[in-house]
């Protein structure tokens, strides 16, 4: 495993006596992270990939539970901005046989 991040990332003004090991660069992993550089809580974030990717190997779903923390976060604008509807959900397995879908036209605000 490899340390994912720089210096700025690691909370290198930590002002509690804390610290914590983060294991996964994903969503929650990063979260997480974000969450304690707000509160000043020294962290170290390891990742298993050895470089970063910039393309998404997947969608991400935000219910209304994540939008509430998003929120909280002070990052639903931003989300928002960046955010595209979707008119339908497929589920696939691994070797990317379709196993269901779900036609989301009629979901409204």
């Amino acid at each position: 495993m490899s340390m994912y991040g720089s210096s700025s990332i690691l909370g290198p003004h930590a002002t509690s006596p804390f610290k914590v090991l983060i294991v996964g660069a994903g969503i929650g992993g990063l979260t997480l992270a974000y969450c304690l550089q707000r509160a000043g809580i020294d962290f170290v974030v390891l990742e298993r990939a050895q470089h970063v990717s910039l393309m998404s190997k997947t969608t991400i779903q935000l219910t209304a539970n994540t939008l509430h923390v998003i929120e909280q976060l002070g990052l639903l604008d931003e989300v928002m901005r960046v955010a595209k509807p979707v008119s339908g959900i497929k589920l696939m397995k691994y070797n990317m046989t379709q196993v269901g879908k779900m036609d989301t036209m009629y979901c409204k605000d």
